[in-house]
């Protein structure tokens, strides 16, 4: 029985030693290089200014890089983590951590889900289409939210992407992460 409980011991030491706190709640692995975490904080910092009338939906996540991986990033929901492909430029960084950070939002926020029927009016979806299906990436509801916050956050869109954000849906955004009563009811309308 005592070693179980070292090699327990061992594991959740190595464990606790590979991720680093972050500011905003971004747990780094440790080797996530210095000059992404500098910029992952940032780009944190600009996704909680933009989302500053939901704070209880930004929670802390895990945060990774590796330099072979089949996408620019990805949000893995079950471990609350994103994984960002590297190198890459600042920008397309940036664009790619909003767009995982957007992710995270989803599905961490159950708040979130108030914005989701102005937003499929808005970007010309049926009402009650699935969120997270579509029969392509670009027009599956979630990954235009994660696309529209891209520009709503960043200012502009991500370089590459095919997801046109109609303007209802960038203010149905606005209004739901300031915060705004009846906001998503407003937008919806619209």
């Amino acid at each position: 029985m005592r070693r179980v409980a070292v090699a327990v011991g061992l594991v959740a030491a190595t464990t606790a030693a590979a991720v680093h706190g972050g500011p905003g709640g971004l747990r780094f692995q440790r080797d996530v290089p210095g000059d992404v975490r500098s910029l992952a904080a940032a780009t944190w910092a600009r996704f909680e200014a933009a989302f500053r009338g939901h704070p209880e939906c930004l929670r802390p996540m895990a945060f990774e890089t590796r330099w072979t991986f089949h996408d620019r990033g990805e949000y893995e929901p079950d471990d609350q983590r994103v994984v960002l492909r590297i190198p890459g430029t600042a920008p397309n960084l940036s664009a790619t951590m909003v767009h995982e950070f957007a992710h995270h939002l989803e599905f961490t926020c159950h708040a979130q889900r108030q914005l989701r029927p102005a937003f499929l009016a808005a970007q010309g979806f049926a009402p009650g289409t699935p969120w997270f299906g579509g029969p392509s990436w670009e027009r599956t509801p979630s990954e235009q939210f994660a696309e529209a916050a891209v520009l709503f956050v960043l200012g502009e869109p991500a370089a590459h992407s095919p997801v046109v954000v109609s303007d209802r849906a960038l203010a149905a955004i606005r209004a739901w992460a300031a915060g705004e009563p009846g906001s998503a009811a407003l937008s919806h309308g619209a």
